[in-house]
């Protein structure tokens, strides 16, 4: 806004009663940095009536002009000394005032005729943006108390399969029944993996960086937990006969990787259910070890589905939200969070994610690289 060389924003501190400054762009203060070491950091709305331009603003929820000459502009006169105008505006939401917006000019020359308008519609804009905040951190919090009763049973439950898988071999169970246990492994795998997802679905609403617990593991140490996946995908996508399996002759390799074996399950297995919801029927998905000549080893997932069509939409895979065109159209699943959390995830062990657009055999390919140590 031509004039405005002093611009603020104050919010509404409940707790004291107080609006406390949260922002301020004095662009044109003198070198001593004295306007803003002048201004008010705390502003009290309790006195009546009120003392400032901005205290005046909070209580009445209108727009306000004011300049040198009148009383509540000279309290202005002690942080700005050649303040000459200013025009302040409630940042509303459903008339609920959350603060106040203000800008202040030096020159003699007034604002334009409708620049109360311009602030007045910046300031509920503000409050929108704040309202969405709050929205977003409610979000989060109830997605931690929902993970927070959910987390030890599931995982207590999956231990126990675990255990049962095990001990049933030793008991000669019949076909039968190993493949109910099976089927329960499996689905207790998935919601364990659920659990998982939605603590990190709640940090990265939140902000927060992905967390990992790092071990050195050998290539070769992480076969086993990757036939578990494939296992558990297997029996939950039985009904579309989608083979899973993993190739332990490519781990066979050199070197060492820094990893998570809980967030290395949980990228793994995001990748796996795309490939389960989006996977030809009677088509096999393999799990391969691929050293790079950059000192870098890559889990590759490979598997015939629904295509990723051009170089723009494999870069554009770990967005949060993004979908492949044909995905949208012929399934309904899926919110477009799984490989953006996997990206996330690879993220936080300085590795990446990298999705290749389907070849002309129709197989598609995302890898997941790791840095050598």
């Amino acid at each position: 806004m031509p004039g405005a060389d002093y611009v603020d924003v104050s919010l509404f501190d409940p707790s004291t009663q107080e609006l406390v400054l949260a922002y301020g762009n004095w662009h044109n203060e003198d070198p001593s940095g004295a306007s803003s070491t002048a201004f008010p950091q705390r502003i009290s709305v309790t006195e009546d009536p009120p003392r400032t331009p901005a205290a005046k603003v909070f209580r009445d929820k209108v727009t306000l002009r004011a300049d040198a000459h009148d009383a509540l502009g000279k309290t202005m006169l002690t942080a700005f000394p050649d303040f000459r105008h200013a025009i302040y505006s409630p940042i509303l939401v459903d008339m609920r005032c959350l603060g106040v917006i203000a800008v202040r000019g030096r020159s003699p020359v007034d604002y334009p005729l409708r620049a109360d308008q311009m602030l007045e519609l910046l300031g509920r804009l503000t409050g929108l943006h704040y309202q969405l905040q709050a929205a977003f951190k409610r979000q989060a919090q109830t997605y931690k108390v929902f993970v927070h009763q959910l987390r030890n049973p599931v995982f207590q439950a999956w231990r126990r399969a675990q255990k049962l898988r095990g001990l049933s071999d030793g008991f000669g169970a019949s076909g039968a029944a190993e493949r109910y246990i099976d089927a329960v492994c499996g689905l207790l795998g998935k919601a364990r993996s659920l659990v998982i997802n939605l603590r990190l679905f709640a940090n990265l609403e939140a902000g927060l960086p992905v967390r990992t617990d790092q071990s050195v593991l050998a290539p070769g140490e992480l076969v086993r937990p990757l036939i578990e996946l494939a296992s558990d995908n297997r029996i939950l996508w039985q009904h579309s006969r989608i083979a899973f399996r993993v190739d332990t002759d490519s781990f066979e390799t050199r070197g060492s990787i820094s990893v998570d074996m809980d967030l290395l399950e949980q990228v793994a297995g995001n990748v796996l259910d795309n490939f389960g919801k989006y996977g030809y029927p009677d088509s096999t998905t393999t799990i391969t070890a691929l050293p790079y000549p950059t000192r870098e080893l890559a889990i590759a997932f490979r598997g015939r589905s629904i295509p990723v069509l051009t170089l723009q939409d494999a870069q554009r895979a770990g967005q949060k939200g993004w979908r492949g065109v044909e995905a949208r159209q012929l399934s309904t699943e899926g919110e477009g969070v799984g490989l953006w959390m996997t990206s996330q995830i690879m993220v936080a062990h300085n590795g990446r994610m990298e999705v290749f657009p389907t070849d002309q055999a129709g197989y598609t390919e995302i890898r997941l690289v790791f840095p050598l140590l």
